[in-house]
């Protein structure tokens, strides 16, 4: 009997210390993947200091996007009136300030305890200042544009004026001046400018000078006809010859004509008694 008492003894304590080696191999982590608290400890120093570099790169990173978002919105401020101008493209604006604002969401979306959080808040401020830098160079572009157009404009219409004067002397006159102020000041509907008014002036003054011509020469037709030796033939009975000579006469047109109608007349007027 003792012998057999001693045998299930030993069975009991190897059994028992059987299931305590078993019960140490199955022994849950003190904490996470650590096994002891020694473990445990050294591992979350280590975490704390990399969230310490993190929170500092954190802090440089987000120092250098505020920074950036000043500097633009400084710059587009200054290109207001340069944005404006920019009537091709009215919803380009929209577009970047959408894409800005998406991007700061996902800034702000971003998880700093995350291993990738500096790679990512980077890309996300390299592209916003891509986009905020690719806004300035278009405005910057519209802007020197529209300078450089006008100042073609201001050539263009510099070298037309000196062109009209070249062309126009008298419209630079005090006479012709006078005119012209009272020709707009006559103007009822105000559609009238200082060139409008000299050319119904010259139109005006062609006109009478046409009219004065036209009688002239009437009364030079009606005292040459009158002229003794003259038939309407063109043929000229000359004193105390018995033959005829025809002569033809020259074809005058213009301001030719009209000059020497004019001399003729003056001659025949002060020939007359």
């Amino acid at each position: 009997m003792s012998d057999a008492a001693d045998t299930t003894n030993a069975g009991q304590e190897a059994g028992t210390a059987g299931q305590e080696a078993g019960a140490k191999d199955t022994k849950e982590p003190y904490l996470g993947s650590w096994e002891t608290k020694e473990a445990a400890a050294e591992g979350l120093k280590n975490l704390q200091t990399k969230l310490s570099e993190q929170g500092n790169e954190t802090g440089a990173l987000r120092k250098q996007l505020e920074h950036g978002q000043l500097l633009m919105q400084e710059m587009q401020q200054r290109l207001q009136t340069a944005e404006t101008a920019q009537k091709s493209k009215p919803t380009h604006g929209d577009d970047t300030a959408n894409e800005q604002d998406q991007i700061a969401k996902q800034i702000s979306a971003l998880d700093p305890v995350d291993e990738g959080y500096s790679a990512k808040l980077m890309s996300l401020i390299n592209k916003s200042n891509a986009i905020a830098a690719k806004k300035t160079q278009e405005a910057v572009l519209a802007a020197a544009t529209e300078t450089f157009r006008k100042e073609l404009d201001e050539r263009d219409i510099k070298s037309t004026h000196q062109a009209f004067l070249k062309a126009n002397p008298e419209f630079s006159t005090p006479e012709m001046q006078m005119r012209i102020n009272e020709y707009i000041s006559r103007d009822s509907t105000g559609m009238s400018d200082p060139l409008v008014a000299y050319r119904e002036i010259q139109r005006d003054d062609a006109a009478t000078e046409a009219k004065r011509l036209t009688e002239q020469n009437a009364e030079l037709q009606k005292l040459l006809s009158l002229k003794k030796g003259t038939d309407g033939t063109g043929t000229v009975i000359k004193s105390g010859q018995g033959d005829q000579s025809k002569t033809k006469k020259p074809i005058v047109k213009g301001a030719e004509r009209n000059k020497g109608m004019s001399e003729i007349l003056n001659k025949m007027r002060n020939a007359q008694p």
